[in-house]
C-alpha cells in the first residue's frame, strides 16, 4: 500500500503501544490529520475525507505492525477507531492461540 512503501508521517509507535494508540497513530498519518482530532470513540469516515483506499491503507499499516491480517470483509467505511482496535486486539489473540 502506498503508506508502508513511502513510510508514513506521525506513524511511529512505541514499542508495547496499545492496539488503540497505534490504530489512532495509523489512522492520524493515513488521513493526515492531528492525532488530537483521533479520538477512541471516533469513526474513521468523520475525520476527513475518507474512501476505500484510506481504510485499505490503515488496515494494511495495522497488519504489517502488528503481523496479523485483518479480514476485510468485517470492514465497512462507517467503522470506528474503537471497533478497528478490537479487530486488531482479537487477531493478535487468534495468531497466539495458532502459534
Amino acid at each position: 500500500m502506498l503508506g508502508l512503501a513511502r513510510g508514513l508521517d506521525g506513524f511511529d509507535p512505541e514499542p508495547g503501544a496499545r492496539p488503540e494508540e497505534v490504530v489512532r497513530m495509523a489512522a492520524a498519518a493515513v488521513l493526515d490529520v492531528g492525532l488530537r482530532v483521533v479520538r477512541y470513540d471516533s469513526r474513521l469516515a468523520d475525520l476527513a475525507p475518507f474512501d476505500s483506499l484510506h481504510l485499505l491503507e490503515i488496515v494494511a499499516t495495522l497488519d504489517h505492525h502488528f503481523e496479523i491480517r485483518i479480514p476485510t470483509d468485517t470492514l465497512s467505511r462507517k467503522i470506528a477507531v474503537s471497533h478497528l482496535a478490537a479487530l486488531v486486539t482479537a487477531e493478535r489473540a487468534r495468531r497466539a492461540e495458532a502459534s
